[in-house]
């Protein structure tokens, strides 16, 4: 497979800020909004990495990765459904439910599984919680769109991961997510302790690192077709 591409972009530590204080303003607001959501997402480690080649991702324990240069271009309810999409990666153990299943695949099966069901998330006022992004347009890539399939709804991330493409090059094909997916996911070869990959953040005696990213596609490029 080709080597992951990384697009950097110029961010300044103001936009770094706005982006942490609009996190931490969310963090706030479901504690009212959603109490049992915030109750997974307070204790949660989250940090800025403008090299993470996605809105977000996590190391499935308890730290959440973004990067800001991403980010910005969501609105407030799409920055909190990127959050809880996260979340929803530890909260439902997809790392120790993967077992021998290829990661990419698995990536996918199960970022359709959260986004599905985030879509049908309500508040106590029963409206809608946050907002799926689509058609999101990031400097250097083009729009962006977290996966989502009709048939995927109601069903369990190991039926969805079943009837997904064996296509061993998918992740190839797929430059906004494939290519995410295989520069953060863990190798066989990785342990506890590992040099993270270049770019990522964790410098704690545990050395934590993005493994889980939400799902997204460019128009046409899609890993899924």
């Amino acid at each position: 497979m080709p080597p992951t591409q990384i697009v950097l972009i110029d961010i300044d530590e103001a936009t770094i800020m706005a982006e942490r204080e609009r996190i931490s303003g969310l963090r706030a607001a479901l504690v009212i909004y959603h109490p049992f959501w915030a109750s997974l997402l307070l204790p949660m480690t989250i940090r800025p990495d403008v090299a993470l080649p996605t809105f977000a991702a996590t190391d499935c324990v308890d730290h959440i990765w973004f990067n800001p240069a991403w980010t910005r271009a969501l609105t407030w309810r799409q920055l909190g459904y990127i959050l809880l999409h996260e979340v929803g990666h530890i909260a439902f153990l997809h790392a120790l439910r993967k077992g021998p299943r290829d990661h990419h695949k698995w990536n996918c099966a199960t970022d359709l599984y959260i986004n599905s069901m985030l879509d049908q998330l309500t508040g106590d006022n029963g409206k809608t919680l946050y907002d799926r992004p689509a058609g999101i347009n990031i400097p250097g890539l083009g729009e962006c769109s977290l996966l989502s399939e009709d048939w995927a709804k109601d069903l369990a991330s190991e039926q969805i991961y079943e009837r997904l493409p064996e296509d061993p090059t998918a992740a190839a094909s797929c430059p906004g997510h494939g290519k995410g997916h295989r520069a953060h996911g863990p190798q066989p070869e990785t342990t506890q302790g590992d040099v993270p990959p270049s770019g990522s953040p964790g410098t704690d005696t545990r050395n934590p690192t993005p493994q889980w990213s939400d799902g997204h596609c460019q128009p046409g490029r899609s890993c899924l077709q």
